[in-house]
């Protein structure tokens, strides 16, 4: 294992009478949100709160800008759809009255919509739930519009549902998430015969909107496991996760798998990857019309999907496959 150095490169630094790190944290597009005490960062002014790319170097479109006696920013929390939770000391927030609490929209402007409050502005931590239900800790006495009691812990609902979708193709697992849903920093994924013992599958990677991992071999009626690690509370002191679980069910047709990096051309022949039921037997067809269909090659199912390439394919205008079971 290699020892831990430092990354020379990154070096973007911040500047003020008490220049503090606070809370960071990174989104789905690989920027990095910085808060805390400071009033330049990377040697632009930023109030508390700026953000980075993912090399260190200042992202200039977002300066949304924390004020008042104590512009500090102590915690922040993302949602999916990369709007972002600020938590601190200010009583200003994107140039309008935020009493410690707020929430941007992922181009940094403020959401007018989300203004709960805090009888003092003294929130020191933030945690969004599974079910995009926000957590908030610190100094205050009511928390919320009503200006409900609160004590220095309170919880708010959200102004839009978390939402969330783990589904496997046979080949690959996709763990879609959205809404106000915690952003995930990572995630593995795991399968279990028993509900009891759980065997891992790998981390997933970033799609658009979610995660994935492919290359799978999930015996059928296993459930499949999706966690994703979330960080934050005060000072970026906590941490936690997020699941959802799903039964990896038989295929009754064969499937032409299209979101698993296989589908398409390679070496000048159209193929992909075909998902079924072990013991079934396929034949692929081609057609160019949707009414003639030409048989091409016939195949039994393994535990794994198979993957099928047309070596006449470059000879034709267009063509239409499917996969029939025989």
């Amino acid at each position: 294992m290699k020892p831990l150095s430092t990354v020379t490169t990154f070096t973007p630094g911040v500047a003020g009478s008490f220049p503090y790190v606070m809370c960071l944290a990174v989104q789905a597009d690989g920027k990095i949100l910085v808060g805390g005490t400071f009033s330049a960062l990377v040697g632009q002014v930023r109030s508390g709160l700026g953000r980075l790319n993912a090399d260190g170097t200042l992202d200039y479109t977002f300066n949304p800008c924390a004020g008042g006696d104590y512009p500090y920013v102590v915690s922040l929390g993302v949602q999916a759809n990369g709007q972002i939770l600020v938590g601190g000391t200010f009583t200003l927030l994107a140039g309008q009255e935020r009493s410690s609490l707020g929430r941007l929209n992922a181009d940094g402007t403020l959401d007018t919509a989300f203004n709960p409050g805090a009888s003092y502005p003294l929130l020191y931590a933030l945690a969004v739930q599974a079910d995009g239900k926000i957590l908030a800790g610190g100094a205050f006495e009511t928390l919320g519009p009503e200006g409900v009691g609160c004590f220095g812990i309170g919880r708010l609902n959200n102004t839009e549902a978390a939402t969330q979708n783990l589904t496997c193709d046979g080949a690959s697992v996709t763990w879609l998430r959205g809404g106000a849903s915690p952003e995930v920093w990572r995630t593995a994924f795991d399968y279990s015969t028993n509900g009891t013992d759980w065997l891992s599958l790998g981390a997933g990677t970033r799609i658009p909107g979610g995660w994935q991992l492919g290359s799978l071999s999930v015996p059928l009626g296993a459930t499949l496991r999706a966690r994703g690690f979330v960080t934050g509370g005060e000072l970026n002191g906590s941490s936690w996760l997020v699941e959802s679980t799903t039964q990896v069910v038989p295929q009754t047709t064969p499937i032409i798998l299209v979101n698993d990096g296989s589908f398409g051309f390679r070496n000048n022949q159209f193929g992909f990857n075909l998902a079924g039921l072990a013991g079934q037997t396929v034949v692929i067809e081609a057609s160019t019309d949707l009414l003639n269909w030409i048989p091409l090659a016939t195949n039994l199912f393994g535990p794994s999907p198979f993957y099928f390439c047309d070596p006449g394919s470059t000879n034709l205008p267009l063509s239409f496959y499917r996969g029939r079971l025989q």
